[in-house]
């Protein structure tokens, strides 16, 4: 946007003449704010932009500019109507409907001798970087949550299966704590009892528990069986 300067406050016709033009340009953008205000800051007129910050049941002429202005961003407004020789031009105001949602606006100054007219540019850029950034964040922030259900399923899951293999576990080595206070063996067919309910031949529960039998002589054996050759041999 062109940049507005400032003229003689003198020349009341010039300034005025200067508002009915920028009005009559600005008069139908649905973008940029344009308020003609009073000295006391209370809108005479505006554009199309502005009066959507009111609409469809407001008004927004009648309304003092500082209503639309965000409550941190008064202040600076009101600074620059008290120094309008400032060097820097233009400056930002957040903007919006009265306990709306307001936007960013890069703005200037035209003052005249009974008021001044305030115009607001969108910052689209900005904004529309800000919402990308949002929106990515929110992306983001959706893939951690999913990721942290996932895990969490994930380790109940493990949890589950330590638990199952850990009751297993008690139960595969009932036998080892049995043996650990006597081993019961069927008087019958000699089975050992190696679960609540569960019977398993001597043999297969010595295989079954990497135990192995070898051949060999206890010494009153040995004895009897070194006799017993001798008495081959006569």
């Amino acid at each position: 946007m062109t940049e507005l300067l400032h003229g003689d406050q003198a020349g009341i016709s010039d300034a005025l003449d200067r508002a009915r033009l920028l009005a009559s340009f600005l008069q139908n953008s649905a973008s940029v704010l344009l308020f003609d205000c009073g000295s006391e800051g209370v809108v005479r007129s505006t554009n199309q932009a502005g009066s959507a910050l009111t609409e469809p049941h407001g008004n927004t002429v009648g309304e003092p500019v500082f209503h639309f202005v965000a409550s941190h961003d008064v202040a600076t407004l009101r600074a620059r109507l008290a120094a309008p020789r400032e060097p820097e031009r233009r400056f930002r105001l957040a903007i919006g409907p009265p306990g709306g949602l307001p936007r960013s606006y890069e703005c200037q100054l035209d003052l005249h001798p009974d008021g001044f007219v305030l115009i607001g540019e969108p910052l689209f850029a900005g904004e529309a970087a800000s919402n990308l950034e949002l929106v990515r964040l929110n992306n983001d922030l959706a893939l951690l949550t999913r990721e942290l259900a996932r895990k969490s399923r994930e380790i109940e899951h493990a949890r589950a299966e330590a638990e199952s293999a850990l009751g297993d576990l008690r139960s595969s080595h009932w036998h080892l704590r049995k043996i650990q206070e006597v081993l019961p063996i069927c008087m019958s067919c000699g089975r050992v009892k190696t679960g609540e309910s569960h019977w398993q031949g001597v043999v297969d529960y010595l295989k079954a528990n990497a135990l192995f039998l070898s051949h060999g002589y206890c010494p009153p054996c040995a004895d009897e069986f070194r006799a017993q050759m001798r008495r081959d041999r006569r």
